[in-house]
């Protein structure tokens, strides 16, 4: 269990520092990202608060995503050599196409591993329904979600992501 926790925080923690760096590259302070996020809201401090609570879920890391003009893998990178700039894309196509790779991501390395969803539920203590939704590009989940089918599944959240 507490591997699971560490490993929670570490993608949590990879996504914060990139995040921050992502930012500085592109010389947009966490201020003028929630001007960004938010363009109809006089002021906002989701930049800020992604920084600190970085509990994001799948939707909203693709709009942060389109936002910095970067692929969404990119968050959970190890080191940024390249950042890989995205075409200018609609978030909710965006996050269509990323929920997809998710589901078929799961679902290949759940068959792979001669898993049955029940499996996957009790070792993952995930609710086999939410897995289902998760498998059928149903559902939008957070990071942290994410992280533990990742830990269930013997991967990490990058490769879940491709």
């Amino acid at each position: 269990m507490k591997d699971k926790d560490d490993n929670e925080i570490k993608n949590r923690k990879k996504f914060s520092e990139n995040f921050k760096s992502i930012l500085a590259v592109k010389e947009i302070t966490p201020y003028k990202f929630g001007k960004l996020f938010f363009p109809e809201k006089k002021k906002s401090t989701i930049g800020y608060y992604y920084l600190n609570n970085p509990n994001i879920t799948i939707y909203n890391l693709c709009k942060v995503a389109i936002i910095l003009k970067v692929d969404i893998t990119i968050f959970f990178q190890d080191y940024l050599k390249d950042i890989i700039e995205l075409e200018k894309v609609n978030v909710d196509n965006y996050y269509s196409l990323v929920l997809k790779n998710i589901a078929n991501n799961i679902k290949s390395l759940r068959k792979e591993q001669d898993e049955l969803l029940l499996d996957l539920e009790v070792l993952s203590n995930i609710d086999s329904s939410n897995l289902s939704k998760i498998e059928n590009a149903k559902s939008n989940l957070s990071i942290g979600l994410l992280t533990r089918v990742a830990n269930t599944l013997n991967t990490n959240i990058q490769e879940l992501l491709k």
